[in-house]
């Protein structure tokens, strides 16, 4: 180790401190493996397989027997390139980026196609072609309240009336208690119409499907 590594070694006695020479032949800089090893984070196993490759970081013809080392110039241009991606690499991530942009526009073409047949549902309604949608707003508010009304009220019943039933005997009360509140609503809504105007979520449904 130099007198300056000795320096900083003492002066940081906590730290790992190495030192690695670098090499000025010509005006251009050459370093030993271990410098590179350091630098990128690498074991000198990885810079070994790097020059088997022999297609960017290979030994300097200066190196001794003893001493490889490698140009830092084309050392950090054989890295750049080599983590660069690929023209296969640009393709596919080109192609995604293509079909990211086509599914996008596919989407933003539905909704389009959607706000229009919605915008049509609602001047259909405007012109009494359509049940208006209050109507079917009051109707579904009614229905839900109906359905509230008969939970809260089978509760009650229910606490009572399975009271030291069997498992068997529950499930038979159960297919009739339940089955009269399937009738009634059926009777509720399988009524004549005095027309036969659509429900506007009946052409909603039928338009957004493509069923018309």
């Amino acid at each position: 180790m130099s007198k300056q590594g000795d320096q900083l070694k003492k002066a940081h006695p906590k730290h790992k401190v190495e030192t690695f020479e670098v090499y000025a032949i010509d005006g251009e800089l050459f370093a030993p493996k271990k410098f590179f090893a350091q630098y990128y984070g690498i074991t000198s196993m990885t810079l070994t397989k790097w020059e088997e490759k022999k297609d960017g970081f290979e030994k300097s013809q200066f190196s001794l027997p003893k001493l490889h080392i490698h140009s830092i110039k084309e050392t950090f241009k054989y890295r750049e390139k080599a983590v660069q991606p690929s023209n296969a690499q640009r393709a596919t991530k080109n192609k995604d980026l293509a079909l990211e942009s086509k599914e996008y526009e596919e989407l933003e073409l539905e909704k389009k196609r959607n706000e229009v047949i919605l915008q049509n549902i609602k001047i259909d309604e405007q012109r009494a072609n359509l049940v208006p949608s209050d109507t079917t707003d009051k109707a579904i508010a009614e229905f839900g309240a109906y359905f509230v009304g008969f939970l809260r009220n089978s509760r009650i019943t229910l606490s009572r009336d399975l009271e030291n039933m069997t498992k068997d005997e529950i499930f038979d009360f159960l297919d009739v208690h339940y089955g009269e509140f399937v009738n009634d609503v059926a009777k509720r809504v399988n009524f004549e119409q005095s027309d036969d105007l659509p429900t506007v979520y009946d052409e909603m449904f039928k338009r957004i499907s493509g069923n018309e």
